[in-house]
């Protein structure tokens, strides 16, 4: 019998519905994809996914070509799926298959569903790591060959489950499309602990396949010693690590535990039971009887731990070895006391063994691109991405640098003249009686814009569109409540040791956390509305008027007659005037500018390049593409930059005009309230235009997010309805009685014994 620990498969369920769920999947997030050209590959990715399940985990070959596939189609679509992807916990079976149960943390065969493609390649991978492990313990260790293949087997198990151990510690925002990230609530056999604690099982029994070897090849006492003290070591680790890796819900198996430690405890004394031959032969008979009775003392504790459920070739062992203890001791002790006469050397004086480690994980492989790969002719997944960060840089760029640059330069430039009273002031002087050209072409823009009454529909969309998307999220927040309500009910009702799944309020956490943010954007845009809707009721009144008739906004201006203006006057209006009109045509440039890089930038499209880039493998320099990209739009910027200069100058010539045609005015209050009405008209005009604009951008914003809410909408309902057939599935567990096995229950078949090698126990 085989004094090694096999675990048994990791499994999974068949799914009927894999296929079309995938095809729906694709379809539902890009619409330009039609069913049909996709369903093919579909099903066969489904196929190979029914005989992985086919094989009982019996067979490497069968997880590898779905690992590979899987692994090349994850490449091109999001990782999560509306349909839930069941598999059983290491040492859990299907209830199929319960007269051949294990011991472990699940009896109730109840499996684990998470709807995400990573997760289900976490699980393959992990069964590739078990199926390694089976094989190096089903290997015939009684030759060089045979320990050989052994080892490697080992070796394979450990780097397969390192690389599953690298990944847990992976966070999704840092993990590049082509890695899998393990999140930490999936499944606890996929913990950084029970990972840890699988890597050093692993290689302690490549380590131990390496002693016997030693062993058999007469290496020198002293070289075997270190060989087996890092046997314990390895052993020891795993130990721990599979303490640590206990939760309410999963656990690994008593008697995995107690293998664990009496592996660990008997390597400790065969290191010392052969560094006591090596120091019989330096003639250190004080060392030698010391180890050989710390060995003595390692085997009584071992032996005196339970055994049960543990082979009974690995307390054999322990036996054979306990027998050879105590016959050196009886040795070495008499010939001490007849010939020696050597003092007894103390535990805490004896020189430490040094572990030599001959073992490793060995790199596991990258998958391959298969033979025909499945879903091949689908955009790669770090395309779509990579447009994606393009479009949300270009448009923070464009912004940033361009529209929020422009709006400073009108602010700054409407600042000033408000200040000084224009054009309100000039126009009033130029033209006494009627409406001067200018207020007559803006008034012609509002009205031709909709005027006031746009305004008030549009701030009815706004409040519309908020109210649904409060709607949605609401609706949101009451699902995940009531599924959350669902578990506690259930928990009460059955007991954290029977209603063993992990609880709602931990597996939502970052569904909440969506909610929650996406919550404080909303609060944060409703008292942004609230300025709005101030501004509206602040600047009404003027805006009314510039919508109505020409009659209507002329009997709103005082007239007032005044005499010829004098030539010095008159010199002082043109300047005024002419400087004005410098600022106009600055503004229409702005504009110019501001819309043409709107176009530009619209239209640029990186996806070719990105692909490029793809195919040659060289995805890590996006960012330089990007850069490129937006060095051909930082025209647009300099030319912004310039126009301010020029703003900044004529300015300048403004307030200095302005003095002098202030100074050539008679003080009048006729000619006073014409001006303010003409100059409040003015701004009526730009604050009509910035309202408009922010009530654009407001009904964008709550239609965009309540896209938003609408997605993380449906993506709770999936992830309820994932969670619901889990709960079903441990309904029906504990309500047929299987809830009831005994978790401390021995159960044949554990280890899957074999015979091996001699010299075995020390």
């Amino acid at each position: 019998m085989s004094n090694l620990i096999s675990i048994p498969p990791k499994q999974s369920q068949s799914l009927p519905t894999f296929a079309q769920s995938l095809v729906e999947h694709i379809t539902g997030h890009d619409a330009s994809i039609h069913p049909d050209a996709v369903t093919p590959d579909a099903q066969s990715l489904a196929e190979l996914r029914d005989k992985m399940v086919a094989s009982n985990g019996q067979s490497l070959a069968p997880l590898v070509a779905y690992y590979d596939q899987l692994s090349f189609a994850m490449s091109k679509l999001p990782t999560e799926l509306a349909l839930p992807l069941p598999w059983y916990p290491l040492f859990s079976i299907p209830p199929s298959q319960a007269s051949f149960a294990t011991l472990g943390s699940f009896p109730t065969g109840t499996p684990v569903s998470v709807p995400n493609l990573a997760y289900e390649r976490a699980c393959v991978l992990l069964a590739i790591a078990v199926q390694h492990l089976k094989d190096g313990t089903e290997r015939d260790r009684s030759d060089a060959e045979g320990i050989k293949g052994a080892i490697a087997s080992f070796q394979r198990a450990a780097g397969v489950l390192s690389a599953l151990l690298a990944l847990s510690s992976s966070t999704s925002s840092t993990a590049s499309s082509s890695k899998l990230v393990i999140e930490e609530h999936w499944a606890a056999d996929l913990s950084k602990d029970a990972l840890t604690s699988l890597i050093n099982l692993a290689l302690a029994q490549a380590q131990e396949a390496f002693w016997l070897k030693g062993v058999m090849d007469r290496l020198k006492n002293g070289t075997i010693a270190k060989l087996a003290s890092q046997v314990a070591a390895y052993y020891t680790l795993a130990h721990e690590a599979a303490d640590r890796a206990k939760t309410d819900a999963w656990n690994f198996p008593i008697n995995f535990g107690r293998h664990l430690l009496l592996k660990s405890l008997h390597f400790r004394a065969v290191a010392q039971f052969r560094k006591s031959i090596d120091d019989l032969s330096g003639n250190r008979y004080g060392d030698e009887i010391a180890r050989l009775e710390l060995a003595d003392t390692l085997v009584k504790q071992a032996l005196g731990s339970p055994t049960k459920g543990v082979e009974k070739s690995v307390v054999k062992d322990l036996q054979s070895l306990q027998s050879a203890l105590t016959e050196n001791i009886a040795r070495a002790d008499k010939d001490n006391r007849l010939i020696y006469l050597a003092p007894i050397t103390p535990v805490s004086s004896l020189p430490v063994i040094v572990p030599a480690s001959m073992v490793k994980p060995t790199s596991h492989p990258q998958p391959s691109t298969p033979p025909n790969p499945v879903f091949a002719s689908l955009v790669p997944k770090e395309v779509g991405i990579a447009i994606k960060v393009w479009d949300d840089r270009k448009r923070e760029w464009f912004r940033e640098e361009i529209k929020d640059r422009a709006e400073g330069i009108d602010g700054t430039e409407r600042a000033v003249l408000e200040a000084l009273n224009l054009p309100g002031a000039l126009q009033a002087v130029a033209q006494p009686v009627g409406l001067p050209p200018s207020v007559l072409a803006k008034a012609q823009e509002v009205r031709e814009a909709g005027g006031v009454d746009r305004l008030r529909t549009s701030m009815s969309d706004v409040r519309r569109v908020a109210r649904v998307a409060q709607e949605i999220l609401d609706e949101t927040h009451a699902i995940l409540e009531d599924e959350e309500e669902g578990d506690r009910e259930k928990r009460e009702k059955f007991g954290t040791d029977r209603w063993t799944r992990p609880a709602s309020g931990a597996v939502n956490a970052p569904y909440r956390e969506r909610v929650d943010n996406l919550a404080g954007t909303l609060s944060m845009a409703m008292e942004s509305d609230k300025v709005v809707r101030t501004k509206f009721s602040e600047w009404e009144e003027p805006i009314t008027v510039l919508s109505g008739s020409e009659r209507d906004i002329e009997s709103s201006i005082p007239s007032h007659l005044t005499p010829s203006l004098n030539s010095t006057e008159s010199s002082t209006l043109t300047d005024l005037r002419r400087a004005l009109q410098v600022l106009e045509d600055l503004k229409a440039v702005r504009r110019h500018t501001v819309e043409a890089a709107q176009v530009t930038i619209d239209g640029d499209d990186v996806r070719d390049e990105v692909m490029r880039r793809v195919g040659d493998g060289d995805v890590e320099k996006f960012e330089e593409v990007f850069e490129q990209r937006l060095e051909g739009f930082r025209m647009f910027k300099k030319r912004l930059v310039e126009n301010g200069n020029r703003v900044d100058d004529t300015l300048d010539a403004v307030k200095s005009a302005n003095i002098a045609f202030v100074q050539s005015r008679k003080q009048d209050l006729r000619l006073k309230a014409r001006e303010e009405v003409l100059q409040r008209l003015d701004a009526a005009y730009h604050k009509y235009r910035e309202l408009s604009t922010n009530l654009q951008e407001g009904f964008k914003f709550y239609s965009d997010l309540a896209g938003l809410l609408n997605e993380l909408r449906d993506r709770c309902k999936e992830w309820v309805y994932a969670r619901n057939i889990e709960s079903q599935d441990h309904l029906n567990a504990i309500t047929f009685g299987m809830g009831g096995m005994r978790l401390n229950a021995v159960r044949p078949g554990v280890f899957d014994p074999k015979k091996d090698g001699p010299l075995r126990f020390g």
